[in-house]
């Protein structure tokens, strides 16, 4: 498709309106880059493989001859301090409104979710007066379709869990006014063991896997832990325990792995321990994971133990399992988009950073077949911007994809 013909189409239409639309904070005198310009530079650099502003910046100077044709660049190139400037001030939901419009259309709605944390570490500021901790966002994220939803910055003003667990109730309650009638399953790790949030996945109508941890809930984990190594020990109550074996043959980073899943339903005779503080919990779950590690001829046991609703084996096991995609997630932002290498913390950048980070992994994943992310988006680098353009524009639904 040619230049004119993308400018011309529907969807690019669409696509730059939707951009003019957020609202610009810069000081109306001083503008003399548009930032609908600014952003659409910003998001082919990022999927071009570029990183960091100055980058951004090296991007559009080496494409500006074919960069005008698209936009209206009257002032020439915008310089990083003007990317800078944008980001720190532009409204995080404007933004994440419009980004997320652009995916409804390749996308179904999630069944099975994943909430998780993660900082940003190049942003802690360590002084000898005071040290401000590092900037946390914590993510919804699809397991299925392996694709951010939601995301939310926890306020630096509250403590480590506490404020994880103010952004993980404010998602879940943020994505069910959007989506009222729509079920989800949702997988937490050790933060999300509260009474309000389990209070809360009852009042929204969601299943839930929570890990519990012992380090954090002497008294819950302590407990679960008894019943099901007794359970486990003693045979006579076997109809309680529910068994299911993931053996792993494969020799994958030289170990060889076989997950043991259990679940207990009847809670009859631990009702004041399990159901009156805790509501919504109709089962606990444990997963005894046996790792052979061949280099040192060793095996490591570790068990895990959950809260769960009313749920079979099958289901625990494959939402315990899919956890994992968001944690594959994390490496890929530390180590393709070299997140924890970006200081930048001023105003709403991080977050806005974090945010199309997010959608460029999407429209990589959309895009990419059977070559790895990294690969992927190491050839986007030898593409023009109207190439870059037409990949953010005219993608396939993911189902094609997969």
């Amino acid at each position: 498709m040619s230049v004119k013909k993308l400018i011309k189409s529907h969807r690019f239409r669409l696509f730059y309106e939707g951009l003019e639309k957020i609202y610009d904070y810069r000081m109306r005198g001083k503008v003399k880059h548009r930032q609908s310009d600014c952003l659409v530079i910003i998001l082919l650099a990022m999927l071009s493989g570029c990183n960091i502003f100055r980058e951004f910046v090296s991007f559009a100077k080496k494409h500006e001859s074919k960069l005008t044709k698209i936009l209206s660049l009257k002032n020439g190139i915008p310089s990083h301090d003007t990317l800078e400037r944008i980001m720190h001030r532009i409204k995080h939901a404007d933004l994440e409104r419009m980004l997320n419009k652009m995916l409804a259309r390749l996308l179904d709605y999630p069944v099975i979710v994943s909430l998780d944390g993660k900082y940003i570490r190049a942003t802690r500021d360590s002084s000898k007066e005071y040290t401000t901790s590092a900037i946390n966002v914590v993510t919804l994220y699809d397991d299925i379709t392996k694709r951010p939803i939601l995301s939310r910055k926890v306020a630096k003003d509250q403590n480590k869990k506490g404020g994880e667990q103010g952004a993980i109730e404010f998602l879940l309650k943020r994505y069910h006014h959007q989506h009222p009638k729509k079920k989800l399953i949702i997988s937490i790790d050790g933060v999300g063991a509260t009474r309000d949030i389990t209070k809360l996945c009852k009042r929204l109508n969601y299943d839930f896997v929570i890990n519990v941890k012992r380090e954090e809930y002497d008294g819950l984990a302590g407990t679960i832990k008894d019943d099901f190594l007794t359970e486990i020990a003693n045979n006579s109550h076997s109809d309680r325990l529910t068994k299911k074996i993931i053996y792993n043959p494969k020799i994958e980073h030289g170990r060889i792995e076989k997950r043991v899943f259990y679940l207990i339903k009847d809670l009859s005779y631990i009702k004041s321990t399990y159901g009156k503080p805790w509501k919504g919990i109709k089962a606990i779950g444990m997963m005894r994971s046996e790792v052979f590690n061949i280099k040192k001829n060793k095996i490591t046991v570790q068990d895990r133990f959950f809260i769960t609703s009313d749920m079979d084996i099958d289901t625990f096991s494959s939402v315990r399992r899919m956890h994992w995609n968001i944690e594959s997630f994390h490496y890929i932002l530390d180590n393709s988009f070299k997140e924890d290498r970006c200081r930048m913390k001023k105003g709403l950048s991080s977050i806005n950073l974090n945010l199309i980070r997010k959608f460029i992994y999407m429209i990589v994943q959309l895009s990419r077949k059977d070559k790895s992310f990294d690969e992927t988006r190491s050839e986007n680098k030898y593409l023009s911007p109207r190439e870059l353009l037409y990949k953010i524009l005219f993608l396939k639904s993911i189902k094609s994809v997969q």
